[in-house]
This record gives structure tokens, C-alpha cells and sequence, in this order.
């Protein structure tokens, strides 16, 4: 999938060059923007050709900091323990605090990124080696009640981040207890669809958004309307997403994976 939002967003780049000649990227801008998306790396000189650490393809900058963090990881699990994890997460969440509001996806607040995802992914481990050992709360939530919860925070109309970064990635921690303890439904292969979808939607939404606003515009009764073109790509994407999921992502990662397991049972 990183692949596929590098890729994409060199086609958008020379795209949005050969439909706005009159206000056009640099392309030695646009070539060294796209090596480094390759390698997921951003470009943060002042050239770059928007405000974003991942000018091509802004969503890219999370899969960065993602990345990091599972290097990280790898580099200190066997020091891993509840305590060290502790710190780890206090650490980042400090971080957050001194660094104000949460960021890593522009120029202007990368460095903002880092305390973020440690702090955030650090949590996480933390509650899986408290799960392991049994010593999670064994409260059960209702799957709805988590999603409008989440939905909720997504929706606060204020920057999130400082002192106020504190409660919320405590709520954010007790809605993952709450899907832990989760007993399976029959309306969770809906929710298994959404997993599916969302990784390949969160990647291309840039490019699906930019096309569709382009469709727009040639159109005389899309150019003079949202709700339309909002809704018709809302649906467009869930079917690009799902099909990127299910016909390319999956089956690529599956292949990845046996050859993963052919090498290791050769090297024993």
C-alpha cells in the first residue's frame, strides 16, 4: 500500500502539471519528493510543493511515524518490561505536553510526530503485555458505544494536544479494553469489511478526493453543488478501497508472508 500512495502521488503531480500549466510544480522538487516517498521519507525544504512532510501524498506521514516506531520497538524489546514501558509511555506522553498540539503530518510541526507516536504506540504495548498477564480490567462495551466514542473524539472542534493530550489518550486506552473484551457478533464481519477498507481508503483518499473534485468542476450541475459529489465519493471509495484490499494488498501480503516462512524453514 505504501507502494501504491508513492506511485499515486507522482501521478498526481504530474496530473495536477498537465491540467494547471499556468501554476506548475517544480519537477526537480516533484523527482526528489518522490525518491524519498519511495524509501517513505519526507521533504521538508521550504521548496516543497505544499505545506505537507509528505507533499505527494500527505496521509503517508502516519505510515512514517508508524515505521519508526516498530523500528524502535525492535530495537529495544528484549529490554522490554511493564516498568520500561511505563517510562517509554510517560516519556512521549511529556513530549506531547511540551510540544503543544498534536503533529507530524506538516513541515512546520514534524518533529511534533515522534513524542506522539511513541507515547501512542508504547501505550499500546504496555496494554497487551498487561493482557497477557491478566491484570486488564474485564469491563465489556457495547462495539457501538466504542465507535461513537471514537467518533466523538474525532470530532472535537479544537486542536488536540499539551495538558489536554493527557485524558484523551486515557479515553482512546479504555476504548481498546472496551474492544478487547468485545464477545464476537454477527454484525462484526461488517466491522472485519470496515478493517479491510480502511487502510487502502485512508491511503488514496487524497488522490480519489482530487479526482473528484476535478469531475466536479467539469460538470455544470456537480460545479454548483457538495452534497452530490461528498456523497458520490464516499461510495466511489469504499469500492476502490475494498478492491485495492481485497485484490492487490491481501493477496500480495499472503505471498509475502509464505515466502517469509519458505526462507525461514530453509535456514533451519
Amino acid at each position: 500500500m505504501l507502494l501504491v500512495g508513492a506511485v499515486g502521488g507522482v501521478g498526481l503531480a504530474l496530473l495536477h502539471n498537465s491540467i494547471n500549466a499556468a501554476d506548475p510544480y517544480d519537477l526537480k522538487v516533484v523527482a526528489i519528493t518522490a525518491a524519498l516517498s519511495f524509501i517513505v521519507l519526507p521533504y521538508l525544504g521550504a521548496d516543497a510543493v505544499n505545506v505537507f512532510s509528505f507533499s505527494l501524498n500527505p496521509p503517508m506521514w502516519s505510515l512514517f511515524f508508524e515505521i519508526f516506531a516498530n523500528v524502535l520497538y525492535l530495537a529495544v524489546a528484549k529490554f522490554l518490561t511493564v516498568r520500561t514501558l511505563c517510562i517509554l509511555t510517560f516519556v512521549g506522553i511529556i513530549g506531547v505536553v511540551f510540544m503543544g498540539p498534536l503533529g507530524g503530518g506538516l513541515r512546520t510541526n514534524f518533529l511534533a510526530g515522534f513524542p506522539r507516536v511513541v507515547a501512542g504506540f508504547f501505550a499500546g504495548v504496555l496494554l497487551r503485555e498487561l493482557w497477557k498477564v491478566g491484570r486488564l480490567p474485564k469491563f465489556q462495551a457495547n462495539i457501538f458505544v466504542l465507535s461513537a466514542s471514537l467518533l466523538a473524539l474525532a470530532m472535537i472542534p479544537f486542536e488536540i494536544g499539551g495538558w489536554l493530550y493527557v485524558p484523551i489518550l486515557g479515553v482512546l486506552l479504555l476504548i481498546v479494553i472496551g474492544g478487547i473484551n468485545c464477545r464476537p457478533a454477527n454484525y462484526h464481519k461488517w466491522f472485519a469489511f470496515l478493517g479491510l477498507v480502511s487502510y487502502p481508503v485512508y491511503l488514496i483518499h487524497w488522490f480519489t478526493i482530487y479526482a473528484m473534485q476535478f469531475i466536479a468542476k467539469q460538470s455544470e450541475f456537480l460545479r454548483h453543488h457538495y452534497s452530490e459529489p461528498a456523497l458520490l465519493h464516499l461510495i466511489a471509495i469504499v469500492f476502490i478501497g475494498y478492491a485495492i484490499g481485497a485484490y492487490y494488498e491481501t493477496p500480495v501480503m499472503d505471498a509475502l508472508k509464505r515466502l517469509s516462512r519458505r526462507r525461514r524453514h530453509h535456514a533451519h
